[in-house]
């Protein structure tokens, strides 16, 4: 296990998730449906140490976003000066560009092309979807596969369609000057899922159980209908759904995924250039089924000819795997379990930036 100094802690900043097994989980009123990703945080997944000589590492209590410079600074010269690796929590949408002396910094969102050699990705904290409903695999009976879909993927009015235009604009002319299409992967999620929804809808190839939304529900001040409705509705799609459409949201991350992965479904991911966690250990492609952006004109052909070449054990072995890899390596706690087991497996990960 991990031996971890804490640095300065701000009475008026939240503490990271992280650190809840040890001071208590700080509840978020707003945050909904994730109530059961804590669940499980019910030991310390390091071992804290008072001497700073005695650690491996010193992590930073509170939210990158949240603090000053000056304290980023002063962290990162209290590192320099103990020759100790700064741990930075970065967990949020925004694809941050870091840049801290002898740091790591942790993130989920982030694009292949751009990854720095001093980030590691971790999962969102998704909830474990098993705890609010039951697992039921689903036998393949049908030549032509239903995908299942719920949450956002429409504009609330002619404001936000603009701003999406002028927005996906401004990303194109970025990628046709720096001849690099990739960039284009950093277009908002909204934009694939309605690409993606359109495609499958007009197909005879699929079948499709869409519930398309106008905002985003899991968040108290931006959800449009009652949270028990939305989070049965939500559950109910994934249990009903042979795939499930899965498209990164305003990060280059989506928690659906790891949700889905719960309750044993194989995800259709539509690859944004995206990054997920120990891809040197889990066998993602023998559970889910990855789409380059730039292909989603083909999605119901490529969807059609993966669900059809699967056999009928195929199908379940992928749908188990899926649920093994969740609950092994994927839900937060068995994530940072494995993760700070040892300084070796986050140097293995991360090289600390110089």
């Amino acid at each position: 296990m991990v031996s971890i100094f804490i640095y300065k802690i701000l009475e008026n900043k939240q503490i990271i998730s992280l650190l809840y097994p040890i001071f208590g989980e700080k509840k978020n009123d707003n945050q909904l449906y994730n109530t059961s990703a804590f669940k499980y945080f019910d030991k310390p997944f390091f071992k804290v140490v008072d001497k700073i000589q005695d650690a491996d590492f010193i992590l930073i209590p509170h939210l990158y976003k949240s603090l000053e410079d000056s304290y980023i600074k002063e962290a990162e010269s209290f590192s320099k000066i103990n020759n100790k690796i700064l741990l930075i929590y970065a967990y949020g949408d925004l694809d941050q560009k870091i840049k801290v002396k002898n740091a790591i910094v942790m993130k989920y969102s982030g694009y292949r092309h751009s990854m720095k050699p001093w980030e590691l990705v971790i999962p969102p904290n998704a909830a474990d979807a098993s705890l609010e409903t039951s697992i039921i695999y689903r036998n393949k009976t049908n030549t032509i596969p239903i995908i299942g879909f719920c949450g956002w993927a429409d504009s609330k009015n002619i404001s936000d369609k603009i701003k999406l235009f002028i927005r996906n604009l401004y990303i194109e002319i970025k990628s046709i000057l720096s001849l690099n299409q990739k960039i284009n992967a950093s277009k908002k999620g909204i934009y694939f899922r309605k690409k993606s929804i359109k495609y499958l809808q007009s197909s005879s190839l699929v079948k499709t159980s869409f519930i398309i939304r106008k905002s985003f529900s899991m968040h108290r001040k931006t959800i449009s209908l009652d949270p028990e409705i939305a989070r049965r509705e939500f559950l109910e799609n994934i249990k009903s759904s042979d795939l499930m459409l899965d498209v990164r949201g305003d990060g280059n991350a989506s928690t659906r995924f790891y949700e889905a992965l719960s309750l044993g479904r194989i995800p259709i991911v539509i690859d944004t250039e995206l990054i997920l966690p120990l891809e040197d250990v889990i066998p993602y492609r023998d559970f889910c089924l990855f789409v380059p952006f730039s292909d989603i004109k083909n999605l119901p052909q490529i969807v059609h000819k993966y669900y059809e070449s699967m056999s009928v054990d195929d199908f379940m072995k992928k749908q188990k795997l899926a649920r093994e890899m969740f609950e092994k390596y994927l839900r937060s706690d068995k994530f940072y379990s494995f993760i700070f087991s040892s300084k070796e497996e986050i140097l293995k990960r991360a090289t600390p930036s110089t």
